[in-house]
């Protein structure tokens, strides 16, 4: 009915043990959500070795209502995992009141991200605890006030960052203790 509200779509996985495989898809829609403000929510927690989660939300085909929030959060421990995390916000929703949130914490050795963000308001938080772990962050800040966020924090040794953001008014922060790091930050836009 007109006027009437869907409510939030909300995934939630747990998974213990040796490789374990997690796909998450969420899609809003101009139908599904009808213009009001809804929230995608994704959380994957793996505990064990060899464990990889894919989520994917989208809201690219969906004119959204300020206040709209896409949160994945990734918790995932035990070593070679992998976590990749794909987030899309309709450029008519870009109004600067629409948040989109990765929040990847993966302990012990050898374990990967991948963040991608398109939309504003995008915000990364990729913690790991261990050696040889990667870190891949790229946002793409649409609109007036892209406002994107990136901090990643990596403790152990042979870590590798990578965090790249077009727009305007982007921060990145990254902070890596032991030997052998690496970082690279690219950013292109104004007031970086």
């Amino acid at each position: 009915p007109s006027g009437g509200f869907a409510g939030d779509l909300t995934a939630t996985v747990s998974q213990t043990g040796d490789d374990n495989t997690s796909g998450v898809s969420q899609t809003a829609t101009a139908d599904s959500f009808a213009g009001n403000a809804r929230d995608l929510r994704a959380e994957v927690d793996q505990s064990g070795i060899g464990n990889s989660s894919d989520v994917t939300q989208d809201a690219s085909d969906a004119f959204l209502a300020s206040g709209f929030n896409a949160v994945a959060t990734v918790n995932q421990s035990g070593n070679d995992n992998s976590s990749d995390i794909s987030q899309t916000l309709s450029p008519g929703a870009l109004d600067g009141l629409n948040d989109l949130v990765s929040d990847v914490i993966q302990s012990v050795d050898g374990n990967d991200s991948s963040v991608t963000q398109t939309g504003e308001d995008a915000t990364t938080l990729v913690e790991q605890s261990g050696n040889n772990n990667g870190s891949i962050v790229a946002q793409n800040g649409d609109g007036e006030n892209p406002n994107n966020l990136v901090d990643i924090f990596q403790d152990g040794d042979d870590n590798t960052s990578f965090a790249g953001q077009t727009g305007t008014a982007n921060t990145t922060t990254v902070n890596q203790l032991g030997n052998g790091n690496f970082s690279d930050v690219g950013q292109s836009g104004e007031d970086n």
